[in-house]
């Protein structure tokens, strides 16, 4: 192996290395982006989230459960009854979730049963089908968080330590409405090849999915994908498996896209390794890519993220992304070029349509490969329950 690949390789792993390092103290920067959040102008007064606001009906909570999650059900259970009787409430009703419906039709016979509140105990994806089912019935999600992720969670600041106290919010905290994203896959204008293999590869099936965090194409669904694929090193490790899903895609060619924001404008082209559209800033990791993405500020928050220069790109992007983590505004270095581009955008719509095809994800949900995407905002679509 040649020197100079040495030093890159070793240079790119500390520089990872001092990410995680800068991340250990997750909760003091979710206490951070918190209090920056408080002080910023939301689109709901506070009035709206010191009083209860009345569900559309009145009958028992239910809970759709991820079972293949590693918690302690028995505890989560009597923790959630204990809450609903202290509140005179009926106990709530379980549904559990399969590998061939994640929570679909489950969600749907909560809606029919006049559910009050429906809970999504697991991880994101149980949390974004339940979402996609309760997008405009007025029916608050409450959140159960137990994957990896937990991204909606962490955006709105829940204590994701305490179930005890995440059921006390579910089934008897505030409503706050929130924004959803929308992803509309559309028929390929290519061929469906994987760039890794060189064969066939799953096609993402068109049609409309809702996200509550983010969507993307490119490498953070190819991310998304790796990690999936290797469950136990997920639970071992937890999110720094996602790291490790990404080396080997590191060297991989950019994508050459197309972008067309607004409703009247006009093609851009570009090449990155990712396309995002973020619903809320944070990603796994503590990763903030922007300190500004608010969940209900009526906006999608465009990311163009690209590198230079190999490895030495992907150094500065983590140094980017850590230096974001950390409240630091600022990520230029005195005298050194830029290696990474991280571009953002406000938006409330944009098509996306690449040269070739790639993955495409929605709230780390892959939906196969396609070349032909296009997202916009629904605002003030979904209540969710908060502390009061």
């Amino acid at each position: 192996m040649k020197w100079d690949l040495v030093l890159l390789i070793t240079t790119f792993v500390l520089a990872l290395v001092a990410l995680i390092g800068a991340l250990q103290n997750r909760r003091a920067i979710r206490l951070l982006v918190a209090e920056r959040r408080r002080t910023s102008t939301l689109l709901i007064n506070e009035d709206e989230l010191s009083a209860p606001v009345p569900p559309p009906n009145q009958g028992p909570a239910h809970v759709i459960y991820n079972p293949t999650k590693k918690a302690n059900w028995d505890q989560i259970r009597q923790q959630l009854a204990r809450v609903a009787r202290d509140a005179s409430m009926p106990e709530p009703i379980w549904l559990e979730t399969t590998a061939k419906d994640p929570g679909v039709s489950q969600t749907q016979a909560a809606i029919d049963a006049g559910a009050s509140v429906v809970i999504a105990a697991g991880g994101d994806g149980t949390v974004r089908v339940v979402a996609e089912g309760l997008v405009d019935t007025g029916i608050p999600i409450g959140l159960l968080p137990l994957g990896t992720g937990n991204l909606l969670a962490r955006n709105l600041n829940l204590p994701l330590d305490d179930t005890q106290q995440l059921a006390r919010i579910a089934l008897t905290g505030v409503n706050r409405k929130i924004d959803v994203g929308v992803l509309t896959v559309r028929e390929p204008s290519v061929p469906i090849v994987s760039k890794r293999h060189r064969e066939p590869s799953h096609v993402a099936q068109p049609g409309r999915y809702v996200f509550v965090v983010n969507a993307g194409m490119g490498l953070d669904a190819e991310i998304m994908a790796e990690a999936e694929a290797n469950q136990t090193l997920k639970e071992h490790i937890g999110w720094v498996a996602y790291f490790k899903a990404a080396l080997p895609h590191i060297l991989a060619p950019k994508m050459k896209a197309k972008i067309t924001a607004g409703r009247d404008g006009k093609p851009v082209k570009t090449e990155a390794r990712t396309v995002m559209f973020l619903n809320c800033g944070e990603l796994v990791g503590g990763i903030i890519l922007d300190t500004t993405a608010k969940a209900d500020d009526g906006w999608i928050e465009l990311a163009v993220i690209d590198t230079k220069l190999g490895l030495i790109g992907w150094v500065d992007l983590l140094r980017r992304a850590g230096n974001q983590s950390r409240g630091q505004t600022s990520s230029e270095i005195p005298g050194v070029p830029a290696q990474a581009a991280l571009d953002i955008h406000r938006i409330t719509q944009a098509s996306l349509e690449t040269e070739d095809a790639h993955p495409v994800q929605v709230d780390g949900d892959v939906l196969g490969y396609t070349n032909r995407v296009h997202s916009q905002i629904l605002p003030q679509a979904l209540n969710v329950r908060v502390p009061r």
